[in-house]
């Protein structure tokens, strides 16, 4: 058979242009083992279901195809042809592409569902591309039935993976677990289905655009990152869950460099609902952890949630005292606390907010 460059069976042929017929006539003679893979796709079954074809995936696991044969990462790009190339299993293409009945019967038939691969595009213009499991790349797709299904099967929630993208003037790159990418997706739903099965909160993930000028970089926790860009639903998911408050992330953007944790990320970028829900939430653990513990609220420092029992030579404002300062005519403009200070999180909203202010003055 004269093959089309890239597909080295006719299986693979077939496959690749739904040739339901033609496949048909060759399963008939044997059963599809493909010893040789595709440059583009990989084997029959990866490559029906990068593409979708899903009666061909029907008719090639029903005469025994591998479930879990791998296509191969080309050694070197195409110049010149735009071309996207699977080297993953059937289950991670199929799971990318957002093809849910054919993740639906692979994961029946017992595909694996953590096995890392993904997929490279390469042309004279752009590139990039994906690596990761099947989870991974769904979740940063926002394919949430298919997340779901992987969930429910037993994926593992805490793999990390990494996709780029670029063209000659940019060159972003995104890296983390399932929870980290989907925040990066915006995806609610596909965060809260992690997080309530167990996903690690506190691993760290990055996004970088290297070729801008000046290089722009996020990185840090999934919290920091929703408290850097103020998206406040994801960071409530993850605070209600236990995610920790005192974990540092970072920026570079515009040149500027910036470090700090979650609240820190809040304050610094003028999120004021963020900043509230963390100040509340850190006050909230310590108050929870002296009763449990019998311990005096001030010997316990929010920022860790552990037991002080240094002395502390600074003497603490209270709030008394700070009305007592503000009702004297001070100027609340010119606090000079740090942002994100755990332990003055009531001055700073009442120095920041005149209206919560003159409600506190009222009751007090």
């Amino acid at each position: 058979m004269n093959l089309e460059a890239g597909y080295a069976t006719g299986l693979v042929a077939a496959s690749r242009n739904d040739h339901f017929e033609t496949i048909k006539l060759l399963v008939e003679n044997g059963p599809p083992t493909d010893t040789e893979r595709g440059e583009m796709y990989g084997v029959g079954l990866t490559t029906a279901s990068f593409k979708g074809y899903l009666k061909v995936v029907e008719l090639l696991v029903k005469n025994g195809a591998d479930l879990n044969t791998k296509g191969e990462e080309p050694a070197a790009p195409d110049p010149v042809y735009d071309k996207t190339v699977g080297h993953g299993t059937a289950l991670l293409l199929a799971s990318l592409q957002g093809h849910l009945e054919i993740v639906k019967i692979l994961v029946a038939k017992g595909a694996l569902l953590d096995t890392e691969g993904g997929t490279t595009k390469r042309d004279s213009f752009s590139g990039g591309g994906n690596d990761g499991t099947a989870l991974v790349l769904a979740s940063l797709g926002g394919r949430l039935d298919i997340v779901k299904i992987l969930v429910e099967n037993g994926a593992d929630l805490n793999t990390e993976g990494k996709v780029t993208a670029h063209n000659r003037f940019t060159y972003n790159t995104w890296h983390g677990t399932a929870l980290v990418l989907a925040y990066f997706s915006d995806n609610l739903d596909i965060v809260k289905i992690l997080v309530e099965n167990g996903a690690d909160l506190n691993t760290e993930g990055k996004w970088k655009e290297s070729r801008s000028k000046p290089p722009e970089t996020r990185h840090g926790t999934a919290l920091v990152l929703a408290s850097l860009t103020n998206d406040l639903d994801i960071a409530k998911i993850l605070v209600e869950n236990g995610a920790l408050l005192d974990i540092e992330g970072g920026e570079i953007l515009e040149g500027d460099v910036w470090r700090g944790t979650a609240l820190e990320a809040a304050s610094a970028k003028g999120h004021l609902e963020t900043e509230e829900l963390l100040a509340k939430t850190a006050s909230d653990r310590t108050a929870l952890q002296a009763a449990e513990s019998g311990e005096a609220l001030a010997e316990i420092p929010a920022e860790t949630g552990e037991a002080d029992n240094e002395p502390d030579e600074t003497p603490e404002v209270g709030v008394d005292d700070e009305r007592s300062i503000i009702s004297a005519n001070a100027d609340p403009a010119v606090a000079t606390l740090p942002f994100g200070t755990y332990h003055h999180f009531l001055i700073i909203i009442l120095l920041v907010s005149p209206i919560l202010l003159t409600y506190w003055m009222y009751l007090y």
